[in-house]
């Protein structure tokens, strides 16, 4: 606010427009300090979205933010999976996170967990489908 404020007074006493030195002596600051307060003037100024972004003015500043995150999109599943993958019992989370987590395959998951890897494959079916029916009742 005092660099704001003595600007126009700068101007006025010496004719032209003062310099960051100018404005250090006169505010009795140190010129770090005078930039950082001409710097905190432009916090306060707001654009319009719908302002060209350049000089050829083919693009509005809006349209330089992005889009919809997909990602962002996913967390409400994320957490009613998690959820209902906390709610399974601990052999299922253990055969979902060697899978997944883990990135196991049912083979190495067989052998780890002392069972077949066709047994893997049914438990990991079974899994997948009464989380599918949880996640789509959700909706």
């Amino acid at each position: 606010m005092q660099t704001s404020r003595a600007i126009p007074v700068l101007t006025q006493l010496l004719g032209r427009t003062p310099t960051v030195g100018d404005l250090a002596v006169y505010l009795r600051l140190s010129e770090k300090d005078t930039r950082d307060g001409l710097d905190s003037r432009f916090a306060y100024q707001t654009r319009s979205l719908d302002q060209p972004a350049s000089d050829d003015g083919e693009r509005e500043l809006g349209h330089l933010f992005g889009g919809l995150d997909s990602r962002m999109e996913l967390v409400p599943d994320r957490h009613a999976l998690a959820q209902y993958v906390a709610g399974l019992p601990a052999r299922d989370r253990s055969i979902l996170s060697l899978r997944f987590a883990q990135d196991m395959t049912q083979r190495e998951i067989a052998q780890r967990l002392g069972i077949s890897q066709m047994h893997v494959s049914r438990l990991l079916g079974r899994c997948l489908k009464d989380l599918r029916t949880l996640l789509l009742s959700q909706q």
